[in-house]
């Protein structure tokens, strides 16, 4: 039997067959080509979460090992360690804390915690 043979055995329903068949074999290519470019870009961002997942612990230690003996807990605002009470009480830093509070208390009146410890710090900095 030839193709030509075959071609006009078909009928208009045999043809509706053969062009759902092709659509749905197009759909199920078409489907996989999605599916693996998807897979590939979600291992990307993997990876590169991985990645900065190790950077952030990477700059974690360095602060950490930079300080030695932190006398302050990594949180922010800042807050004494242990050490850094212990700092505190031995230099009477409560003296110093009396002589400007109500200067840094009237001028950062209405900030937040955050822009409180910057502007302390900037006080700092700049007068010693």
């Amino acid at each position: 039997m030839n193709i030509n043979a075959i071609m006009q055995s078909l009928n208009y329903s045999s043809w509706g067959w053969v062009v759902v068949a092709v659509f749905v074999i197009g759909a199920v290519w078409k489907t996989s080509t999605w599916k693996t470019t998807v897979d590939n870009k979600l291992s990307g961002f993997a990876q590169a979460i991985e990645i900065l997942t190790g950077k952030v612990d990477e700059v974690y230690r360095e602060i950490v090992m930079s300080r030695g003996r932190a006398i302050e807990k990594i949180d922010s605002p800042v807050t004494l360690s242990e050490y850094g009470q212990e700092l505190f009480e031995k230099i009477d830093a409560e003296k110093l804390v009396d002589a400007y509070a109500d200067k840094l208390r009237g001028d950062t009146q209405g900030m937040n915690a955050y822009k409180v410890q910057e502007h302390c710090f900037l006080f700092c900095k700049e007068n010693y």
